[in-house]
């Protein structure tokens, strides 16, 4: 079992490692970034209780792709890491570099795809290695991309007080788009049963995986560069 969980945990470690690093100017408490993670962690439970609700509710979404990918993953679970990291960090502190916001949204995240990580492997032990690559080539990264997006404009909210209500409706649907898309490209590939449809979807969906990457590459460069000494805000 350890080895499992530590599978799962490998993936996220790695990035929360690398955007650790990237934060060049202030490091943020390894207190709070731990803290930061177990909220992620904790908003799998979030998700997993709104989940029953709907389904007690007679709210039906898992045979429709878009209607999965949508509400089924991307509202909920974005709704739940994004109200979690606002009422961690909001009013903290440290919370007081333009970087920050994508550092507490990337660890909030990661928690959430190291225990999502655990549950796909552990439901099927017996083929764990290829789960286990798909969570840390694509799942995973994936998570990183969505927070990054919310995390850039939950600092633009927070250092632009003016247009707060704006750039916090922006972090949220931002993940939520980036997530919903993302999730339906692969899921109506994977339900379709026309071959040449489901190639089609594939090539779109690793198109729309390097235009994320390149999206959230440029949004972690502004946002460093915001918080260098006489630099142009976000």
């Amino acid at each position: 079992m350890w080895y499992i969980l530590l599978l799962s945990l490998l993936p996220s470690l790695l990035i929360c490692i690398y955007i650790y690093f990237r934060d060049v100017r202030e490091k943020e408490p390894i207190k709070l970034l731990l803290k930061a993670f177990f909220f992620g962690m904790l908003s799998v439970a979030c998700t997993l209780f709104i989940h029953v609700v709907l389904n007690l509710a007679g709210f039906e979404y898992n045979n429709n792709p878009f209607m999965s990918a949508f509400v089924g993953a991307a509202i909920i679970e974005e709704c739940s890491k994004f109200f979690l990291l606002l009422s961690l960090m909001w009013k903290n502190s440290e919370f007081n570099e333009r970087f920050d916001g994508i550092v507490y949204a990337v660890f909030v995240s990661m928690g959430f795809a190291f225990v999502e990580n655990a549950l796909y492997i552990f439901d099927d032990t017996s083929s764990y290695i290829p789960t286990f690559i798909a969570r840390l080539l694509f799942a995973t990264p994936a998570h990183f991309l969505f927070a990054v997006s919310m995390g850039y404009f939950v600092s633009v909210a927070k250092f632009n007080p003016i247009k707060k209500k704006r750039n916090l409706v922006y972090a949220l649907l931002s993940a939520i788009l980036l997530h919903g898309v993302y999730d339906y490209l692969l899921m109506y590939a994977d339900a379709s049963s026309n071959t040449l449809v489901s190639l089609i979807l594939m090539v779109l969906f690793f198109i729309f995986d390097i235009f994320m990457w390149r999206l959230g590459i440029k949004k972690i460069r502004k946002a460093s560069e915001a918080d260098k000494p006489n630099s142009w805000q976000l």
